[in-house]
């Protein structure tokens, strides 16, 4: 009996931890338009390049581990990296990315908050 009931706990805690979401939130500084911001993600050898972020609408964002390389453009002329390293699919993260401007740049503040945490600021560069 406590063989079954253990079973139960843990088939239902495996449940409740697949249905939580990485989550991203945006926030944009003063004459940024959310419009012209494509975000695309891609995990070497799992997913390809998806887009989880364009015209203002957010997109099913997937889940899953290894390196997860993201690409973020602005206005289709400028273009910033990142890597995230992610060690189990059922690490659930949150993901933060400020975009602002200073002086003649674009930058993105990145904080990522959960067991792979990551704060970094990339410069958006001109696209080639």
């Amino acid at each position: 009996m406590k063989a079954i009931k253990y079973l139960i706990a843990l088939s239902l805690l495996t449940i409740i931890g697949c249905k939580r979401n990485n989550e991203l939130k945006l926030t944009f500084g003063e004459g940024i338009d959310r419009r012209d911001v494509k975000i695309e993600l891609e995990v070497k050898h799992s997913l390809p390049k998806t887009t989880i972020y364009r015209l203002g609408q957010l997109e099913a964002m997937p889940n899953e581990y290894g390196e997860n390389d993201w690409t973020i453009t602005y206005k289709n002329s400028l273009i910033g990296h990142f890597r995230h390293i992610k060690t189990n699919r059922n690490d659930f993260h949150k993901y933060y990315l400020k975009f602002y401007q200073r002086d003649t740049s674009l930058f993105v503040d990145i904080s990522i908050k959960g067991i792979s945490e990551l704060n970094k600021t990339i410069i958006l560069t001109a696209l080639r």
